[in-house]
């Protein structure tokens, strides 16, 4: 949507045509692309706006460039190439159940109910990365996570469900990282947050210092 937004103005020369695009794309707003990208990002108009909420530069001449762009965007993120993935892993799933879980991952694949399941189907995938396909479906299935955890409200969760979103992002980060130190590191946090919380009470300023480190 901010791709095509960006073309839009691109076209006209006329900054509202970007936000307008975006808006009727994806019904974001101003104060919405102001919350993103507030890293790396850095104002060159020193209009003082943040994230994404300034009035970009007019290149006319980058128009066929982001054309393409968009298009690429497409192809990656449409859902297309996940269903194809799993289509393409036919046979070579570690089990029925596992081959059923993708393709309830791929219509499911813009609830924020969905991580935890292709955390789990990730997790299941681990012995047959070997294979070209599920290596590649495995990828897709990372990117489709990460797209949908960007969307999340994160100011509108309550405390403990932000416990379990961070969560189950570590856990997929576990799974693309090989790193004794993580694991190490993420043994504590599941202890805290979902075992014995060493002993103590949850929320307490004993537990959210142990949280913290």
């Amino acid at each position: 949507a901010i791709c095509e937004g960006y073309l839009a103005f691109l076209s006209s020369g006329n900054p509202d045509d970007l936000f307008r695009t975006v808006w009727e794309r994806a019904s974001l707003t101003r104060e919405d692309m102001a919350k993103m990208a507030g890293c790396g990002f850095k104002d060159h108009t020193k209009s003082g706006a943040s994230g994404l909420n300034v009035n970009p530069v007019h290149l006319p001449q980058l128009y066929n460039d982001m054309q393409g762009y968009l298009g690429l965007l497409k192809h990656i993120h449409g859902g297309t190439d996940l269903f194809d993935l799993c289509e393409a892993c036919k046979g070579q799933y570690p089990d029925h159940g596992c081959e059923c879980m993708a393709f309830e991952v791929f219509h499911e694949r813009d609830s924020p109910f969905v991580m935890g399941k292709i955390v789990e189907l990730r997790k299941r995938l681990k012995s047959e990365l070997w294979k070209r396909d599920v290596l590649m479906l495995d990828v897709a299935l990372e990117d489709q996570l990460r797209m949908v955890a960007e969307r999340q409200d994160l100011a509108s969760m309550g405390r403990d469900d932000l416990i379990g979103f961070m969560g189950c992002m570590l856990r997929d980060l576990q799974l693309s990282r090989q790193d004794p130190s993580l694991d190490m590191g993420l043994d504590l946090y599941f202890r805290l947050a979902e075992g014995d919380r060493g002993g103590l009470e949850r929320w307490s300023t004993g537990w959210c210092q142990l949280m913290l480190s």
